[in-house]
């Protein structure tokens, strides 16, 4: 089921655009791609990131890439992460595909990024699919080394 599941966002995302790209807390980035809705936080404000119809969460440990050298990284200060994320606006998915042992994630972009998770922390690589729109899949995550989906009963605890 998970492997359908991986494959089934694969084909629904590269059929989109990457209309937003945010830094969340330490080097955490969310990718949003597709049509944008706004997102209204708990205490009723307006955040300033809004959600695609299928976001692409990576938590830490991960690299961006072109041909010939590292461009940008989860080390880095936020402000730099945060460029970096605002010239990848735009840009589409070529190639998507999780790699290794325990599945990480490695995306080509048409720009001529490749952006490749790599946890190097104990537990599990640290990533997700997470889709907001009317008929949604549930969120794909790594959980035990496998791919897993995320039940809404387990996003509540």
């Amino acid at each position: 089921m998970s492997q359908r599941l991986f494959e089934r966002y694969k084909t629904d995302l590269m059929s989109m655009k990457l209309n937003n790209a945010w830094n969340g807390y330490g080097s955490a980035i969310f990718l949003e791609f597709g049509n944008l809705s706004d997102v209204t936080k708990k205490n009723g404000e307006k955040s300033n990131n809004p959600r695609g119809e299928i976001t692409i969460m990576i938590e830490w440990d991960w690299r961006a890439e072109k041909e010939a050298s590292i461009i940008c990284g989860s080390s880095l200060e936020g402000a730099q992460i945060e460029l970096f994320l605002k010239d990848m606006l735009g840009s589409e998915i070529i190639r998507l595909q999780t790699t290794g042992r325990l599945p990480e994630l490695e995306i080509e972009f048409s720009n001529k990024v490749t952006l490749k998770t790599f946890m190097t922390s104990v537990g599990q690589p640290e990533w997700a699919f997470m889709d907001d729109r009317e008929v949604e899949y549930p969120s794909l995550v790594v959980e035990g080394g496998v791919l897993c989906a995320e039940t809404d009963a387990e996003n509540d605890n």
